[in-house]
C-alpha cells in the first residue's frame, strides 16, 4: 500500500523557509512530499514545467495551498502556476488546505475598497488579493491565516487528524453496509449516498443514478440541440408509404412515452418500498439506467424521423413529428436536479422544525407541445384525403 502524497503548492522564492518545513513535516508523518525544488519530484521531460506541476497535482491524494506576497509566473492561461494546481486539485476533489498570510487578510478589505491603491509594501502584485477574494467569496473555500510556519504545521497535525478520523468512519460505514453488486458502476457521489444513509438516502441515490446516466448522454443530446443528423436509414417515396411511416414512427413515440413513465412512476415507487421498509437499491438502479436509455431512444428516434428523405412537400410534417418529444427531453434532463432540490429544500424544513411536514412529489411531467401535435395531426389528415 503506497503512501499518502501531499502536494505543497506555493510560489518558491518568498516562501523557501516554509516549503522546506512543511516537506520535513510531511516526511515525519510519514507521508510522501511533493514539492518541486526536491530531487525526487517527478518530471516527465517531454512536458514543460506547467505541464509537470499540474500532472504531479493529479498524483497527490492532499494539496497544501500557501498563499504568501508573490503572485508568481503568470501563463497563457492569465493564471499563475500556483493558482493553476489549486483549481487542478479543485476539480479531482482531492482535500486542499488553504493558508494565507495573515497581513494579506488583514489588508484585503482594503484593497475591495480602493483597488487602484498603492499595495507594492505589501504585495508584489494585486493580483494575490483578485486570488485570495476568488478562493474565499466565489469559491467559499476557508482559508486559515499565518504568521509562522508553526502555526501552519500545528493547524494540520489537526486537520489531518480529522480527516483521518473521517476516513476510520467512512471505513466503518464500508463494513456497516455492504456496497451493492453493482458498486463499480456508479458514481462515487452515488455510494457516499449509500454509505452516509442519511434521511431520504433511498430517494437521493436514485436521483443521483439517474443524473449520471443521462450525463452519459450528454453527447447525443447535443447532436439533437445542433441537428447532428445520422445517416439516412429510410427513402419516403410514396404517399402511401408516408402514411405508414409517419404511423408508426406516432406510436413508437407513444410507446417510448408509455416506457418511460412505466419505469417512473410505477417501478421506481414500487422500489422505494413502503414507510419502514428498505428500498430495493438495485431495482432502483434498473430504473434510474432504463429511464436513462429510454432518454438516448428517444434522442436516436427524434433524430432518425429528421434524417429520413422524404418529398419535398412532406418536409413539414416530418419535422413536426421529430419534435414531439424535445419537449419531454428537457423535462427528463432537469428532473433529476430538480427533484433533489426539493428533496433537500423538504429535509430543511421539517429539520428546521420538526413540527413541519413535507410531501415531496417525484412524478415526472412530460410537457407536450399540444400545437404541434394539433398542427401534425392536420397535416397527416391532408395527406390522407389527398
Amino acid at each position: 500500500m503506497s503512501q499518502v502524497k501531499i502536494f505543497v503548492s506555493s510560489t518558491c522564492l518568498d516562501l523557501v523557509q516554509i516549503r522546506s518545513s512543511l516537506q520535513q513535516f510531511i516526511v515525519d508523518a510519514g507521508h510522501q512530499s511533493i514539492l518541486s525544488e526536491y530531487f525526487n519530484f517527478p518530471i516527465d521531460p517531454s512536458d514543460d514545467t506547467i505541464e509537470n506541476c499540474i500532472r504531479n497535482v493529479g498524483l497527490a491524494d492532499i494539496l497544501i495551498l500557501i498563499v504568501g506576497s508573490r503572485y508568481g509566473y503568470v501563463t497563457k492561461t492569465g493564471k499563475s502556476i500556483t493558482e493553476q494546481e489549486y483549481l487542478s486539485a479543485r476539480t479531482r476533489g482531492i482535500p486542499i488546505y488553504i493558508f494565507v498570510s495573515k497581513i494579506l487578510i488583514d489588508n484585503l478589505p482594503k484593497w475591495k475598497l480602493d483597488k487602484g491603491a498603492d499595495f507594492m509594501a505589501i504585495v508584489e502584485s494585486t493580483k494575490v488579493f483578485e486570488f485570495i477574494e476568488e478562493l474565499r467569496e466565489k469559491n467559499g473555500d476557508w482559508c486559515f491565516p499565518y504568521e509562522s510556519v508553526e502555526e501552519i504545521t500545528a493547524t494540520l497535525k489537526y486537520q489531518l487528524s480529522f480527516l483521518f478520523k473521517s476516513a476510520l468512519d467512512l471505513r466503518l460505514k464500508y463494513r456497516e453496509n455492504a456496497l451493492p453488486y453493482f458498486h463499480n458502476k456508479i458514481s462515487v457521489q452515488a455510494i457516499n449516498i449509500i454509505l452516509l444513509r442519511n434521511k431520504y438516502y433511498e430517494v437521493k441515490f436514485f436521483l443521483q443514478v439517474l443524473k449520471d446516466e443521462l450525463r452519459k448522454y450528454e453527447h447525443v443530446k447535443l447532436d439533437l440541440e445542433f441537428l447532428v443528423l445520422p445517416a439516412c436509414e429510410r427513402v419516403i417515396k410514396s404517399k402511401a408509404e408516408l402514411v405508414s411511416w409517419l404511423e408508426i414512427g406516432l406510436e413508437t413515440s407513444t410507446n417510448q412515452g408509455d416506457a418511460l413513465n412505466t419505469l417512473l412512476n410505477e417501478a421506481a415507487m414500487k422500489f422505494y418500498g413502503e414507510p419502514g421498509n428498505p428500498s430495493d437499491l438495485s431495482g432502483l438502479y434498473y430504473a434510474a439506467r432504463g429511464i436513462a436509455r429510454i432518454y438516448k431512444m428517444m434522442i436516436d428516434w427524434s433524430l432518425y424521423i429528421r434524417s429520413t428523405l422524404v418529398p419535398h412537400e412532406f418536409l413539414l410534417v416530418r419535422n413536426l413529428l421529430s419534435e414531439f418529444l424535445i419537449p419531454a427531453l428537457d423535462d427528463i434532463w432537469a428532473y433529476p436536479d430538480k427533484s433533489m432540490a426539493n428533496v433537500e429544500n423538504a429535509i430543511a424544513i421539517v429539520t428546521s422544525d420538526p413540527s413541519q411536514s413535507r410531501n415531496v412529489d417525484l412524478v415526472l411531467k412530460l410537457t407536450i407541445d399540444s400545437q404541434k401535435v394539433g398542427l401534425f395531426t392536420s397535416e397527416l389528415e391532408k395527406i390522407k384525403k389527398t
